[in-house]
């Protein structure tokens, strides 16, 4: 089985765009448009309880949207 990828991925997020768009900014999220030319627009954050946090909406078929998420805790501190 191989990955769905829409031809045009502007128009495929056209109907959703503007609200995750909104979402994004009054959230203070960064929004990520198609990382890696990949069928998905992505939210990451710094996770309240430490680490940071992504949401991802991905293109799953051209019937379905995937949202999911995804939490990074690092097991040892980062020194400067």
């Amino acid at each position: 089985m191989t990955a769905y990828v829409p031809e045009d991925l502007d128009a495929y997020f056209a109907e959703v765009g503007e609200a995750i768009e909104s979402f994004a900014a009054k959230h203070g999220l960064l929004l990520e448009k198609y990382y890696h030319d990949s069928p998905s627009w992505s939210l990451g954050f710094g996770h309240p309880k430490g680490g940071q946090a992504k949401l991802e909406v991905s293109a799953l078929s051209p019937e379905a949207t995937l949202v999911s998420c995804v939490w990074w805790i690092a097991e040892t501190p980062c020194r400067a």
